[in-house]
């Protein structure tokens, strides 16, 4: 299996590199953007050497919570893979604070078998786990959540496209490399939908689903991103996950996780890294 990860990365930079290095194996490319904003620029890659295999974004994007900015630093992930060359059986996007669960060939053999499908977190829109009348705020105002936020009552109302069924879910997904590809032609400025989010709050929430579930790919979509993330427990959200969570992240079935940080606790990535050398020698 061929499995490029797309990355979203902006602080901890021995953090990315030891994450790298743990997903690392056989057929496996990393492409990498860093916020433009972050501090790791002053250290990549004039000061870190990486692997042939992992390419840097040459274009850095400002990223800032709940803009669209999020959603373009993604689609450069995207161009970056399209003009590569690369062809993928899978495309994973990662933040640079994520870690792998399992081993490569457990990671391997499960997409293997389930060779063909998108594996997306989605619900449809209202929903009740959302503020803001459920998600409806997010899209029926036109935001600019890259320049400033407002409130809502200085937002010009919208009207989301006609014929199409709004979602939202997880930011983070795994998607077939023809699936992947196709979104490289569908992000582009007079796209419809592209355009629409761009006015939008928190898009990196609901773009991807609602292009998916709304074209020809939706019939192969699974609603699961494979992926261990607390919104429950606090007191971060999510929650930032230690030592004390390795019990469910080991008996979770997922084989990502997110959200870490070697500043706070630097053992959890370690233990991690443990079970799965002592998971892969039992096999």
């Amino acid at each position: 299996m061929k499995h490029v990860f797309l990355i979203l990365a902006h602080i901890n930079l021995m953090q990315l590199m030891q994450m790298i290095a743990a997903l690392q194996w056989g057929n496996r490319w990393f492409f990498v953007h860093i916020d433009k904003k972050s501090d790791m620029l002053r250290f990549v890659p004039t000061a870190v050497e990486f692997p042939s295999n992992v390419c840097m974004c040459d274009r850095q994007v400002d990223v800032k919570w709940g803009g669209f900015s999020m959603i373009e630093a993604t689609v450069c992930l995207m161009n970056k893979l399209r003009d590569s060359g690369i062809y993928p059986d899978y495309v994973h996007l990662l933040s640079g604070q994520d870690f792998p669960l399992c081993s490569p060939k457990e990671f391997d053999h499960f997409f293997e078998n389930n060779y063909g499908k998108n594996f997306v977190e989605y619900h449809t829109i209202p929903y009740k786990g959302w503020a803001g009348n459920g998600g409806w705020d997010r899209i029926n105002y036109k935001w600019d959540m890259d320049s400033r936020e407002r409130s809502k009552t200085q937002l010009e109302p919208c009207s989301f496209p006609a014929g199409i069924q709004p979602y939202g879910g997880s930011q983070w997904w795994s998607l077939t490399g023809e699936c992947a590809e196709w979104f490289t032609g569908f992000c582009h400025s007079g796209e419809l939908l592209y355009d629409f989010y761009r006015h939008t709050m928190i898009p990196d929430e609901m773009f991807f689903q609602t292009a998916i579930l709304n074209s020809s790919f939706a019939d192969t979509v699974v609603n699961d991103n494979l992926r261990y993330i607390n919104w429950v427990d606090g007191p971060e959200y999510p929650r930032i996950l230690t030592g004390e969570d390795f019990e469910k992240l080991i008996c979770s079935g997922k084989f990502l996780a997110r959200k870490f940080n070697i500043v706070k606790d630097e053992t959890i990535t370690s233990k991690l890294l443990a079970h799965i050398h002592n998971s892969t020698l039992r096999r």
